[in-house]
Order: structure tokens, then C-alpha cells, then sequence
């Protein structure tokens, strides 16, 4: 009697070695998009929350705006209400914080009625936090071209 071969075993093992190995392939590929997807998603996130904390920094140098617009015109009474606000606790506005904090180059006793002060407006957004300057002279008007993004 002549042994039988049996070829068709060993195409069945092959066709199933091949769907096991595409399979594999599928999800390594649909693993490689879900970890994708997620890091664009935490990027979008990170990004809305830089660009409220720029808001938030914007408004409190605005805060700072109002307080020396609603002072007396003397450099004293400015400079007073800009201490107290600088004192004041961070404020909440919607999912973040503001503050405003105050800088003087020159002795750094932003008190002194003599010397410029630079109003740093602070906006804290979850993880991103951003810092806003603008200059102030003697007299507490703005200096032209002080604006800027604070980085100490």
C-alpha cells in the first residue's frame, strides 16, 4: 500500500497562519488610530486652554486698566489701588483664574511713585498658564510698545 499525502493540511495551516497574520496587522493599525486620535485630542485640549488663560491674562490687565482709571489722578492713589488689586487672591472667571501681579525694575517696590511699573496679568487654565505685561510710567499711562507675553 502507497502512503496517502495529504497536501490540503498543510494549505489549510498556511491560509490560517495568513488571516491570523493580517489580523494582527488590522490591530496594531486600528491600536496605532485610537492613539493617534487621542493625541490630537489631548493637543485641541491643551491648546483651548492656552488661549482662555490668554484671555483671562488680557482681563486682568484690563482689571489693572480699570483700577487706575477709577483712582485719583495722583500717582499715589494708583499705585494704592494697584498694590491692593496685586494683594488681592487670584479670581475665578469661568474655568480658570486671574490675578494680577505687579513688577518694578528699577528698586522693586512697585510703591514708589518715581519709578515705571510693569502690570503683569496672570490667566491659569487647568494646565496652561499664561502671562500678559504691559509698562506703566510715573504717571500711569501705558508705555507705547510694552505690551508683550511675560517671561521672566
Amino acid at each position: 500500500m502507497t502512503p496517502t499525502v495529504r497536501p490540503d493540511h498543510r494549505r489549510r495551516g498556511s491560509v490560517y497562519i495568513a488571516v491570523l497574520g493580517f489580523a494582527t496587522l488590522m490591530l496594531v493599525a486600528a491600536l496605532a488610530a485610537l492613539m493617534t486620535a487621542r493625541v490630537e485630542r489631548t493637543s485641541i485640549a491643551l491648546a483651548n486652554d492656552r488661549a482662555q488663560a490668554r484671555a483671562l491674562a488680557l482681563s486682568a490687565v484690563d482689571r489693572a486698566f480699570y483700577a487706575i482709571a477709577t483712582a485719583a489722578n495722583t500717582p499715589e492713589a494708583w499705585r494704592a489701588r494697584l498694590n491692593q488689586l496685586a494683594a488681592d487672591p487670584p479670581a475665578r472667571l469661568g474655568a480658570g483664574t486671574l490675578e494680577v501681579n505687579l513688577f518694578d525694575a528699577v528698586d522693586g517696590d512697585p510703591t514708589d511713585a518715581g519709578d515705571p511699573v510693569t502690570v503683569i496679568g496672570v490667566g491659569v487654565v487647568g494646565d496652561a498658564t499664561y502671562r500678559l505685561s504691559v509698562g506703566l510710567d510715573e504717571s500711569g499711562e501705558r508705555i507705547e510698545g510694552s505690551w508683550a507675553r511675560w517671561t521672566p
